[in-house]
């Protein structure tokens, strides 16, 4: 719990590729540290900074341990290193009057993104604050108050918008203040403004306000928005400054379409062993904005798998589709013909290139199959080819090549297999992830395998279990193998780590947390499950979690590999509480809830259908 005189939590400040952590203050003396940066470093510093080498999120751990004051912990954060754009949150609402509590006030939250990976804090300008997205405050008396918005993401950037909010229930005259608007048609962010109040008097005064920091003292004015969006327009009316009256109304001006900031791609091979079964690989770029995957196999089937494996029923050509989804609500779709055959004439044509080391522009190609009764076909992309077994090709320009290599192996049998090759590329641009598939019979017994926009040919595997109460931490196993098969012993938390090197001489880190329900010596994991209503869950879960004192929980909702969809906290009273989860925009599958408080763990499972 935040402030308490054991706490692993920290705070971080990004400023482009270097972060700097601060533990707690409040730890007692003679406290020790070690942080696991997520990039295969680490510090025994108590406020270690630390560089890292490239953009991306990484997962850092905190631990830390006194014996003398009892005093073990360890706190996770994400932190999302982005060379180029550090902060493009947006803090911004409106608010309303309740038509039947005039000392009520409703907030609209209108910042960009409202998104679990992003923290709100209301202040209402009368001592009270609210974590809610779109809160309701009721005000003890009427006055004009300063209320604030602060809106916080995990990797330390933090924004503030403020605006005054006038609660008034007494009126001192009968003044009807209305207007009217009409937007120009030739600039769709011109507005005209047409004052209907009815004013006797010729001492009235009136202020606009036009909900983007501007306003007018104009009877009928004309204004230009400098950006599309939703703004609160308020006119005021005086008449001898003892007559006041205001009213509001709520303008959209239309904004284009969102840039698209992602790219549908995959490829796709046939099982060695089985005709009817196809691998498909996501090779959708950047994956950082990938929030949803959809497949569509063409035989009517369909799944959200990030990479996917299906097995078709009938022999055919079947037109399969793949939309990705970016966080910001961007849909790219790319569709690609499948061949399925049921045939004694197997794929011999895939291949592996590697660049040279001195020089970004030439490539050594390598058939996967060698065999010298075979013959070979190569097409570079560039309008070159070759009909040797092990060709080199250097090109004159940089840019994307489709590589295509047809192989012959008998009167009847021609496979061909394409590859797209990058010259010139920079590691700046090359990606590596893994997928994994657990046993379907012993779930502790994982499959990985790393993909990548550019061929992987080393590869070396960390695999660590995240144990709070062992200091220092538990020590990793290393696997120097390609796309191991691993057997978890224990229940727990892990994080799994791919260190990859690329064809082009690139070296990649990527990490994922992996939740082992049981492991293979049996040992289930120990932390208290609470029910979770209903389950399976379609649009919202609830949970009753008993407290011993009032404090503050902290709850983070992660999927089947560890990674955090939701993260947020509320306070709790002695007793019995009852916290309500929406979990309408998770993709289906499994989840975990953590609930934590003071030095407690709680767990609770779900499943979204």
């Amino acid at each position: 719990m935040a402030g308490s005189p054991c706490t692993a939590e920290f705070s971080a400040t990004v400023s482009g590729n270097t972060v700097s952590f601060k533990s707690s203050p409040d730890l007692p003396a003679g406290t020790i540290h070690w942080w696991t940066f997520g990039d295969a470093t680490n510090s025994p510093d108590a406020n270690p900074t630390h560089t890292y080498a490239s953009p991306g999120t990484y997962w850092v751990t905190h631990y830390i341990q006194n014996q003398a004051a009892n005093c073990a912990d360890s706190f996770v954060r994400a932190i999302t290193i982005d060379t180029f754009n550090n902060c493009t949150i947006q803090p911004k609402f409106v608010w309303y009057k309740d038509s039947l509590n005039c000392l009520k006030v409703r907030f609209v939250n209108q910042s960009v993104p409202v998104s679990p990976n992003v923290h709100f804090i209301w202040k209402f300008g009368d001592g009270t604050s609210s974590n809610d997205i779109n809160p309701s405050h009721t005000y003890q008396q009427e006055g004009l108050y300063n209320v604030c918005l602060v809106m916080e993401t995990s990797n330390g950037c933090r924004k503030e918008f403020c605006m005054q909010v006038e609660v008034r229930c007494h009126t001192t005259c009968n003044l009807d203040v209305k207007f009217d608007f009409r937007k120009d048609t030739l600039n769709p962010l011109k507005v005209f403004f047409i004052n209907q109040t009815i004013v006797t008097a010729s001492a009235a005064q009136y202020l606009w306000s036009f909900g983007d920091g501007t306003a007018s003292t104009e009877r009928n004015p004309v204004h230009t928005y400098t950006a599309p969006g939703t703004y609160e327009v308020c006119l005021k009316v005086w008449i001898n400054n003892t007559c006041m009256e205001r009213t509001c109304k709520v303008i959209v001006l239309q904004a284009p379409p969102p840039a698209c900031n992602v790219q549908a791609k995959f490829a796709w091979r046939r099982d060695s062993a089985h005709w009817n079964k196809i691998w498909f690989a996501n090779l959708s770029q950047p994956i950082q904005n990938i929030w949803r995957t959809y497949w569509s196999y063409g035989d009517g089937t369909s799944s959200q798998d990030f990479n996917s494996m299906h097995v078709y029923q009938q022999p055919g050509k079947y037109y399969v589709c793949l939309k990705v989804q970016s966080l910001n609500g961007c849909i790219s779709t790319y569709c690609d013909s499948v061949i399925v055959r049921r045939d004694s004439c197997e794929n011999r044509s895939d291949f592996r290139y590697e660049v040279n080391p001195n020089n970004v522009m030439e490539y050594r190609f390598k058939p996967k199959f060698a065999n010298s009764s075979f013959r070979y076909f190569w097409n570079f992309g560039d309008g070159s080819s070759s009909t040797q077994m092990f060709p080199v090709h250097k090109y004159a320009t940089r840019g994307t090549y489709k590589v295509c290599l047809t192989v012959v192996t008998s009167n009847t049998c021609r496979t061909t297999t394409c590859h797209e090759v990058k010259v010139g590329q920079n590691c700046d641009d090359v990606r590596v992830k893994f997928e994994y598939r657990r046993d379907s019979l012993k779930p502790y017994i994982i499959k990985f395998h790393a993909i990548g926009n550019v061929p992987i040919v080393q590869q070396v595997w960390t695999i660590q279990k995240l144990t709070p109460q062992v200091f220092p931490p538990t020590v990793p196993v290393i696997i120097n193998a390609s796309n191991p098969t691993y057997t978890f012993k224990d229940s727990g938390w892990y994080l799994v780590c791919l260190s990859a090197v690329t064809s082009n001489n690139c070296k990649k880190t990527y990490c994922e947390k992996i939740y082992i329900e049981k492991g293979e010596n049996g040992r289930l994991v120990t932390s208290t499950f609470i029910p979770v209503y209903p389950n399976p869950a379609n649009s919202m879960v609830r949970l009753e979690i008993p407290v011993d004192v009032t404090t503050t929980l902290r709850l983070r909702v992660l999927d089947g590999a560890g990674v955090p969809k939701m993260e947020f906290s509320t306070p709790a009273r002695a007793g019995n509480n009852y916290i309500a989860i929406p979990v309408d925009k998770l993709s289906n599958g499994l989840y975990v809830v953590e609930i934590r408080y003071g030095n407690q763990l709680k767990l609770a499972k779900f499943q979204k259908s």
